[in-house]
């Protein structure tokens, strides 16, 4: 076939949806000019390959997904016939296809999630958006407040973590006050298997950014949670990061609790502030968090 014939892909881009039996699946969409046959192939392990007779006309490349399912989507150009389209997946499980010849036409993978719940099924996550009602927190140059932006980011966490099947206790879900020791009383009340706190950093001039992870000391294992976390973190967002520390005021309240605070960047930064204005910052900062749990949750579960 004439390379003007072929079907044109034109986008490459994933989510995640609900599924009709109440679970979850990453969606990988490859779009087109219109539909365009094709062949699936997973002989190689951790990997699914859509070979497609259509031409790209998006970039060639590899686009980062890392939703704790999928790692990255990679489409190649292998002759003037023939696109690929290379899924990696960081655990596996069932999958489906779908089509949909409307414009755009869409081929769409349906990757099963449930190879999550392996690791987070039955987990007691307290997760404690930071601040409340007239406790503000910090305030950004431009007048966003702190307690606002880490209960968005919060959502988007408690979603991630509930969808894998991992139980969550926010200590708040609203515009309420609290006293920030008694928010550490509910995580021994369920007996948590880790605290997870949302604040934002500050500093005295506005050229100071970056996020910051800090540790309970008193639980060895949260210096494992934060450094995962922190690695996680530097995939999923373009910020500077700063040193680990321990929490010797409140995290170490917890005793041997796991438990970590996630300074999501430094609002006094006004760039930083700009990005609390996005709600991909807030969603990727929570894949981020989600990704270094899941993480240490495997390698809690094998140390070697």
């Amino acid at each position: 076939m004439p390379d003007r014939d072929l079907p044109r892909i034109t986008n490459i881009w994933s989510r995640i949806a609900g599924t009709a039996e109440g679970g979850q699946e990453t969606q990988v969409i490859i779009e087109a000019d219109r539909a365009f046959p094709h062949r699936l192939e997973n002989s190689i392990p951790g990997v699914l390959l859509v070979h497609a007779q259509a031409r790209a006309v998006m970039p060639e490349g590899t686009i980062p997904i890392r939703d704790g399912l999928l790692k990255q989507v990679t489409l190649r150009q292998c002759d003037a016939g023939t696109a690929q389209i290379v899924l990696e997946r960081e655990r596996y499980g069932p999958y489906r296809v779908s089509t949909c010849a409307t414009l755009p036409a869409r081929l769409i993978l349906h990757l099963d999630r449930a190879p999550l719940k392996a690791v987070l099924a039955g987990r007691r996550v307290v997760l404690d958006p930071g601040h409340g009602g007239r406790d503000r927190g910090y305030r950004g140059p431009v007048n966003l407040w702190e307690k606002d932006v880490v209960l968005i980011t919060a959502e988007k966490l408690a979603a991630l973590l509930t969808g894998a099947g991992a139980g969550v206790w926010p200590t708040r879900t609203d515009d309420v006050e609290a006293d920030p020791f008694t928010r550490l009383v509910t995580a021994r009340k369920v007996q948590a298997d880790l605290f997870v706190s949302l604040h934002t950093g500050h500093a005295p001039t506005a050229r100071t950014g970056g996020n910051r992870v800090l540790y309970n000391p008193a639980s060895p294992a949260s210096i494992t949670l934060a450094r995962l976390v922190r690695e996680a973190l530097q995939e999923q967002v373009s910020l500077k990061s700063k040193p680990m520390r321990p929490d010797t005021v409140y995290l170490v309240r917890l005793g041997d609790i796991p438990g970590i605070t996630v300074e999501i960047v430094t609002i006094s930064n006004w760039v930083e502030e700009g990005l609390l204005r996005m709600p991909r910052f807030h969603e990727k900062t929570a894949f981020g968090i989600f990704n270094g749990i899941l993480r240490w949750l495997v390698k809690e579960n094998d140390p070697g």
